[in-house]
C-alpha cells in the first residue's frame, strides 16, 4: 500500500496579504460621544410592535399566538367539538355505550336562552378564588394601611389559607402529574410501576397526612427519572410543575394560626378584629360545607374531553384536534390576556349559536365621545357564530350607566339588524341604563384582541411608569 503523504505544516497562499487589526487597549476608558443628542422621540407603536414580535416569536406556542390574533378561538374549537359527532357516529357497535354517553354530554353542553345569565355567573365565580367579603376586607385594609408589615401579613395569611383549602386539589394535581410521567415511561417497567404506585398514593384521601414522606419519595424518584435514558425534553417540562405543586403544600399545622395572630396585631381595635374573625369563619364554612355551583358548559366540556382522551378509538383519530382544544382552554385566558373570558354555546330548539365574550372590567381605554367619565368603566367584546347566518362581532363600552354599542354582522343582514335599534333602547329602559349610540355595519374583517383592547400590549410589556 502506498504511503500516505504527511503534511506537518498548513498550506498558506504566499500571495495573500494578511490583515492586521489594531488591538484594543483594555486599560483605556470607554467613552460615549454626543450623549445629549436625541435622534427621535419614543415611538409607542414601535414598542407595541417589538412586544408583539417577541410574543409571536418562534418559541411562542402556536395556540397562544392564534388566541391573540383570533378572539373567537374558543368558538371555533367548540364548533370543532361538534364536528366530532360525525366521527362518533362511525364508531363500531361494540362502543355503543361510550357513543351514547358522549352524545348525552353533547346535548348537555348547550344551554337554553333562559339559562345564559346563570351560566355566566357560574363561570364568573370560577374566575378567581379571592371573592367575597373577607377579601374585600383585606383589600380595604391594604388600601388604608400601606406599610410593609401589613402587606407581608396579608401575603402570609393568603398563603396559609390557600394551603389549607387547596390541600386535596394539590395532592390530586400531583397524582395527575405522576400518572403522566408513568404513561410516558412505559419503556421502563421499574420507573413505570414506581410512578404509578406513587400516583395512587397521592390520590388517596389521607395523602395530606403522609405528605412529608410522599414528598421525599417523589423527589428521590424524580432524580431517577432525570437519569433515565428515556428522559426527553417533553418530560423535562413536567418536572418543574411537579416541584411547584410540592412547594404549594404546607404541612405546618400552625402556619394558619400564626399568620392570623400576626395579622390581628396590625388591626385597629377589637371591632375590626372581631369583624375579621367573623368573615374568616364564614368563608371557611362556605368553602368546606357548601357545594360549588359548577359551570354547566365547562364541566360538560371537560367530561367530553376526558372521555375522548381515555377512549382509544377516539384519541387515535382525533388526537390533534383534541390537543388544540385542550391547549385553547389552558391558554384562554392567561397572563398575556388579563381579561375575563366566557364561553356560552346556546340552543333555542331550532338554531345553535356559539358565543365567546372578553371583558375588561376596569378599562383604562378612552371611551367614545358623549359618554363622559366615570370610575366604573367596562369594555366588552363578544364574538358569536349563529348557525345558518354567519359570524358576528359586538363591541360594547359601558361608562357608568351609559352604553355605546357597535354591532358587526354579515353584510346581507345589516338592514334587518338596524331595525332592532329601537327595540334595544326600549328593552333597557327599566334597568337604569341608556344607549348613547348604536351602530350596525357589515363585518368586513375580524379584529384581533390587541386591535380591540388597545391597552393589552401595554399590560404585556411590564410595569407602566413615568420618569
Amino acid at each position: 500500500m502506498a504511503d500516505i503523504l504527511k503534511i506537518s505544516t498548513p498550506y498558506l497562499d504566499k500571495s495573500a496579504v494578511p490583515s492586521h487589526r489594531p488591538i484594543q487597549d483594555v486599560s483605556l476608558p470607554f467613552e460615549i460621544s454626543e450623549t445629549q443628542k436625541v435622534i427621535q422621540t419614543h415611538n409607542q407603536n414601535q414598542m407595541e410592535s417589538n412586544t408583539n414580535q417577541l410574543l409571536m416569536g418562534q418559541n411562542s406556542p402556536s395556540t397562544l399566538t392564534s388566541l391573540l390574533r383570533d378572539p373567537s378561538v374558543a368558538v371555533n374549537f367548540l364548533k370543532n367539538i361538534y364536528l366530532l359527532q360525525e366521527f362518533i357516529s362511525l364508531i363500531p357497535g361494540h362502543n355503543s355505550t361510550v357513543t351514547n354517553e358522549i352524545q348525552e354530554m353533547f346535548d348537555a353542553l348547550l344551554v337554553n336562552p333562559d339559562e345564559i345569565v346563570a351560566e355566566l355567573l357560574r363561570q364568573e365565580c370560577t374566575s378567581t378564588s379571592y371573592k367575597g367579603e373577607l377579601f374585600d376586607f383585606l383589600r380595604n385594609l391594604l388600601n388604608t394601611n400601606t406599610q410593609k408589615e401589613t402587606k407581608a401579613a396579608i401575603s402570609a395569611f393568603l398563603k396559609s389559607l390557600n394551603g389549607l383549602v387547596d390541600k386535596q386539589e394539590i395532592t390530586q394535581s400531583l397524582s395527575n402529574n405522576l400518572e403522566f410521567l408513568a404513561n410516558n415511561l412505559k419503556g421502563s417497567a421499574s420507573l413505570n410501576s414506581k410512578l404509578a404506585m406513587l400516583a395512587q398514593k397521592f390520590a388517596q384521601n389521607d395523602a395530606a397526612t403522609h405528605f412529608s414522606s410522599l414528598k421525599a419519595e417523589t423527589l428521590e424518584l424524580l432524580n431517577e427519572v432525570e437519569s433515565s435514558i428515556l428522559f426527553t425534553p417533553k418530560l423535562q417540562r413536567a418536572i418543574p410543575l411537579i416541584i411547584y405543586n410540592l412547594s404549594r403544600f404546607s404541612d405546618n399545622p400552625d402556619f394558619l394560626q400564626d399568620s392570623i395572630g400576626y395579622l390581628m396585631t396590625l388591626l385597629n381595635g377589637s371591632e375590626q378584629r372581631g369583624l375579621f374573625m367573623k368573615l374568616l369563619k364564614e368563608h371557611l364554612e362556605e368553602v368546606f360545607n357548601t357545594a360549588k355551583d359548577k359551570s354547566q358548559v365547562l364541566d360538560t366540556l371537560s367530561n367530553i374531553l376526558g372521555k375522548q382522551v381515555t377512549n382509544e378509538d377516539l384519541t387515535l383519530a382525533n388526537s390533534e384536534r383534541l390537543e388544540k382544544i385542550i391547549h385553547s382552554l389552558l391558554s384562554s385566558p392567561c397572563n398575556f390576556t388579563p381579561l375575563l373570558h366566557f364561553i356560552v354555546p346556546v340552543y333555542d330548539g331550532n338554531t345553535k349559536a356559539f358565543a365567546e365574550m372578553w371583558i375588561d372590567p376596569n378599562s383604562e381605554e378612552e371611551s367614545p365621545k358623549d359618554m363622559g367619565k366615570s370610575k366604573d368603566n367596562m369594555h366588552i367584546l363578544i364574538e358569536f357564530d349563529v348557525e345558518g347566518i354567519g359570524q358576528f362581532e359586538s363591541e360594547i363600552f359601558v361608562v357608568g350607566k351609559k352604553i355605546n354599542l357597535k354591532l358587526f354582522c354579515p353584510y346581507q343582514h345589516v338592514k334587518e339588524f338596524m331595525v332592532l335599534e329601537k327595540s334595544l333602547k326600549n328593552a333597557i329602559e327599566q334597568t337604569g341604563y341608556t344607549f348613547t349610540d348604536i351602530k350596525v355595519s357589515d363585518m368586513q374583517k375580524q379584529r384581533s384582541l390587541m386591535q380591540v383592547f388597545k391597552t393589552l400590549p401595554h399590560k404585556r410589556t411590564g410595569i407602566n411608569v413615568k420618569i
